[in-house]
C-alpha cells in the first residue's frame, strides 16, 4: 500500500514510480514517513491532535476524562474499536445541568 501513498504524493503512475526507485530510496521514504508522515496521513494526524485539544479543554472545564491523540484518529483498518460503555441517563442529566449552569452563571460559581 505504501506505493499507492507515494505515488500519490509524487503525482506518478505506481508502475513508473516502481521502475525508477531503487529499493533502497524506497526503504528511505517509508523510514521518512515513520517520522514525518506524507499525505493524508498527515492529515488525519493534524485533525485527531485538534479534536482532541478541543474535546480535552471542554473536559477538563467540565471534570470529564481526557483522551490522546489515538483516541480521535480515525480508523480504516476494518477492526473496530472496543465499544465504549453508553452514558447512564443520571450521567448525561448531570453534563447538561453543568453545561446550563456555565451558560447562565455570570460570573457566579456553579453548585
Amino acid at each position: 500500500m505504501y506505493w499507492f501513498r507515494l505515488a500519490l504524493a509524487f503525482g506518478t503512475p505506481v508502475r513508473e514510480l516502481q521502475e525508477k526507485m531503487s529499493s533502497i530510496e524506497f526503504a528511505e521514504w517509508i523510514a521518512y514517513s515513520n517520522i514525518e508522515p506524507i499525505g493524508d496521513k498527515r492529515g488525519d494526524y493534524q485533525a485527531a491532535a485538534i479534536a482532541a485539544e478541543i474535546h480535552n479543554s471542554i473536559a477538563g472545564a467540565f471534570g470529564g476524562k481526557r483522551v490522546s491523540i489515538d483516541d480521535r484518529l480515525l480508523n480504516f483498518s476494518g477492526n473496530e474499536p472496543q465499544q465504549k460503555r453508553q452514558q447512564t441517563p443520571e450521567e448525561m442529566l448531570a453534563v447538561l445541568e453543568s453545561v446550563m449552569c456555565q451558560k447562565s452563571r455570570k460570573n457566579k460559581p456553579c453548585q
